[in-house]
């Protein structure tokens, strides 16, 4: 063990406050995902933008195109430095921003601080980064982009394919069932209403989070998911802001459920 690895184990505070650093960096990340993927996600034309799109154009306030300044894309600081809004054309920069940063944050810290300072802590918040950032995008725009559903799919099996999390087997299994049972559940839905009751981006999220966790967990997130998608659904219904038919983003309810899993809670 290197004198770094060494100082973290023994002072668990210093690894977790370096966590939520590095959780607040890519926070910020996030955002450039979440702000940029969609527009190419639902023009399936523009799918070989999407690499580039992550490094060009700079940091720019979208109102009046204006790039930011360094200190003002600071994590959380730069927000609140510019209250909320842009330094140039004083438009509002919208609270998803600081947000995105804070969650970023306090996700990687809670995995780093609940599993200790090692590979599989890293990997589980890195994986909990990536469905924060699905989840925002499905709020925003009801979809689950293949092009981060996917990676984490594989990059699940990759990192289970070394027992990172759990076994091959147990990485496979809940990966296949996860995306049969909401697979199933889906064309059941369909051929009795007539309508989709959910997206196949659901199933693949599904899928991506077995590929992580594992089978027990995988039917965990799905309990926690439709419980909440439940609850949020009557709550709706009782203020009357739920439409007929309306479809609710199930994006949400899976990462929360899957955020649950990995500290430990089974219902199974």
């Amino acid at each position: 063990m290197t004198a770094l690895g060494q100082l973290l184990t023994q002072e668990p505070w210093l690894a977790t406050g370096l966590a939520v650093v590095l959780g607040l960096l890519l926070g910020s990340f996030l955002n450039v995902v979440v702000g940029r993927l969609p527009a190419v996600a639902l023009a399936p034309e523009r799918a070989d933008e999407w690499p580039g799109l992550l490094v060009r154009p700079g940091s720019h306030c979208p109102h009046c195109h204006n790039a930011i300044r360094w200190h003002h894309n600071l994590p959380l600081l730069g927000w609140l430095l510019l209250r909320g809004r842009c330094h140039d054309c004083n438009a509002a920069i919208p609270v998803r921003y600081p947000l995105l940063e804070l969650a970023g944050g306090v996700l990687l810290g809670v995995s780093v601080h609940w599993h200790g300072p090692d590979l599989a802590a890293l990997a589980i918040g890195l994986f909990l980064l990536a469905l924060l950032a699905l989840a925002a995008i499905d709020l925003e725009h009801q979809i689950l982009p293949d092009q981060l559903v996917l990676p984490l799919l594989w990059s699940g099996l990759l990192v289970n394919a070394f027992s990172v999390l759990t076994s091959p087997q147990d990485a496979i299994l809940g990966a296949a069932a996860g995306f049969l049972l909401l697979t199933g559940l889906r064309l059941a839905y369909r051929a009795l209403r007539g309508i989709d009751g959910m997206g196949q981006g659901d199933a693949k999220l599904i899928a991506a989070i077995g590929a992580w966790l594992g089978l027990q967990p995988t039917m965990t997130t799905l309990l926690i998911a439709f419980v909440t998608g439940s609850l949020v659904a009557l709550v709706l219904h009782l203020m009357r802001r739920l439409e007929h038919r309306q479809c609710l983003p199930f994006g949400p309810g899976i990462a929360l459920g899957a955020l649950a899993a990995s500290l430990g809670v089974s219902l199974f």
